[in-house]
């Protein structure tokens, strides 16, 4: 599932993406329509994302909120995976007036406001309600059939994980401390690629690890603050669930 940030000062998780296992990348899927609100779907031969997925997904506009990625000029920070890498991405991102930025290899748990709070959340829904979804079937008998069954639940089909995924993140958007911050505006905060409500950035916003960083490396710090780093607007990550 691809998973995107929004900061400043209507930060959010937007529409999320759903990337099923198919080994032709058939897309639309048969009898599986992509209009469910809230969540949009593609496919790919491992169910990762890819140059291909990546290129469909920055031209995805339900992706990215309403406007679309053509209402301004936006910077998208994202991992260094190789699928979000290549001259076709950098060229898509360009047309629609984005500029792609990656975070450095191996600073994952540290710079990626997703892994921080959201994603947690995000899982912690979708476990919760998939349990309940798998309690109401075992009360309605609503087991696999066939030779293969092994007294396992009947599978409910991507269209229930599609809404699922909205679902998830439409309780996880919800939620909010006493600030009024959720916690897309919390991890950006604390990875530094968004200001508080103040408007102001500071090294006291975030995260102890990331301060112990400064901390151990301070004229590196002072080096890279004086280049003037770009501030992040929007922010990508992608994790995968097994659908």
């Amino acid at each position: 599932m691809c998973v995107l940030l929004k900061g400043e000062s209507d930060a959010r998780i937007l529409c999320p993406m759903l990337i099923f296992k198919n080994k032709a990348s058939s897309y639309p899927m048969q009898n599986l329509p992509d209009k469910i609100s809230g969540v949009s779907y593609r496919t790919s031969p491992s169910a990762f994302i890819n140059g291909r997925l990546m290129c469909e997904w920055l031209r995805e506009p339900r992706c990215w909120g309403p406007g679309g990625p053509f209402a301004s000029s936006r910077v998208l920070w994202m991992d260094n995976a190789s699928g979000h890498c290549g001259d076709g991405v950098e060229d898509t991102a360009r047309e629609l007036g984005t500029k792609v930025k990656l975070f450095p290899a191996n600073a994952t748990d540290k710079v990626q406001p997703a892994d921080r709070f959201p994603i947690q959340r995000i899982k912690e829904h979708w476990r919760r309600l998939a349990e309940q979804r798998n309690r109401e079937a075992i009360r309605n008998g609503d087991w696999k059939t066939g030779a293969s069954s092994s007294g396992k639940l009947a599978n409910p089909g991507k269209m229930f994980f599609l809404k699922l995924a909205a679902e998830c993140i439409r309780l996880v958007n919800l939620e909010k401390d006493k600030n009024g911050d959720n916690w897309a505006k919390k991890a950006m905060v604390q990875c530094g690629i968004d200001v508080r409500r103040d408007g102001v950035w500071k090294i006291g916003q975030l995260s102890r690890e990331l301060q112990q960083v400064v901390a151990a490396y301070p004229e590196a710090f002072e080096e890279g603050y004086k280049q003037g780093a770009t501030r992040a607007s929007i922010y990508n990550n992608k994790t995968r669930h097994s659908v």
